[in-house]
This record gives C-alpha cells, structure tokens and sequence, in this order.
C-alpha cells in the first residue's frame, strides 16, 4: 500500500510542473524518467524477478532523441542503477503502418509511412538480406561498431503522431545494447 500511495503521489507530483515552460518541461520528463525507473528497481528489489520493461525507445534508451525536452532517459536511470543487468532494446523499422494517437492525444488512428529516408539508419538496416532481424550492438564486429556509434536520422514514433518532429539524429550503438529492426510493420488490429 505504501507503494501504492508513493506512486499516486508520484502522479500528482508530475501535473505540478508548468508544461508552458520549456525549462519545467524538461524538468518534468527528466523527473518522470527517474521515478519510473525508481518504480521498477523497487519491483525487482521487492520481487527478485526478472522484468521485461516496455516503453518507447526514447524512454527505454541511454540517449535521448532532444536532451532539452528530455535531459536523462529511463533506461540511462536504470542502467546507473542495475548497470549490465539492464539491456535496452532498440525496435526499428522500414515503412508499413502502425497506431498512434493525433497530435492532441485524443483519438486512436493508424498511420502510414512509406520507405525511410537516404543516409538514415532505417534505410541501411533495411539493405540487409533479412526482412526482420535481431541485432546484439554490444557484440558487433568493429566495421559496424563505428556505423553505429555515428548519429544519423532515426524515425521515432511515440504516444502521439504526427508530431512536430519525426526523426531525431541517434546513434544507435551508444543508445540501446539490442536492436530489432523489420522492414515492414503493419498496424495492430484494436480490441473493441
């Protein structure tokens, strides 16, 4: 119950900070970030179990797409905390359709994106022979470890879409331990 109730504070807390302001703006996601990540090592303290977290790659990674919306990701948090017994994993893709909600986060719509842009990093994983594949960045052979410690653009689809930006610059190595890419996605069908 004391959980509970820290959580619950933890929600009130976050509708504190003045999302007019983009200095609290960024202050909040920061903040939010870190409580998340204090709520699942609770878990595993807690529990002793092993957890498979899931959440945005801009939450679940060690950068972040824009450091001044968002100083400090999730998975940085968690890493300094659980250290290799966190492995973040990255999820790309080529072109298809996925749901995400408007820009005011009021509806539920599918979207559609057709194939990645030149020289970005969804555009040469989808050169690979494989349509859908897993990667272990930690273990990559040197020519493609200095691929992917470079930023390029990288496509980001979170809670809302479209928003005012859609790719960020991302270097994938230094962000997640694992990727899994696939050419192609297809929406997910809604439960009514």
């Amino acid at each position: 119950m004391l959980r509970h109730a820290t959580v619950i504070d933890q929600t009130a807390t976050g509708y504190g900070f003045d999302f007019a302001d983009p200095r609290q703006v960024a202050e909040a996601m920061r903040w939010r970030d870190d409580v998340m990540a204090d709520n699942v090592v609770w878990w595993r303290e807690h529990t002793g179990h092993r957890i498979l977290l899931s959440g945005h790659n801009n939450h679940i990674g060690y950068t972040p797409e824009d450091p001044r919306k968002l100083p400090k990701t999730q998975g940085a948090f968690l890493r300094d905390r659980l250290g290799s017994g966190y492995v973040s994993v990255g999820l790309t893709f080529g072109q298809g359709s996925f749901k995400a909600t408007d820009p005011e986060e009021t509806h539920m719509l599918s979207h559609t994106v057709g194939p990645p842009r030149t020289g970005s990093n969804e555009h040469t994983l989808d050169q690979v022979r494989y349509d859908r594949y897993v990667l272990d960045l930690r273990t990559a052979p040197g020519a493609a470890r200095s691929w992917l410690a470079a930023a390029r653009p990288t496509r980001s689809v979170g809670t809302a879409y479209p928003e005012e930006r859609n790719w960020f610059d991302i270097a994938l190595g230094r962000c997640f331990d694992v990727l899994v890419h696939q050419d192609r996605v297809r929406a997910v069908d809604l439960l009514s």
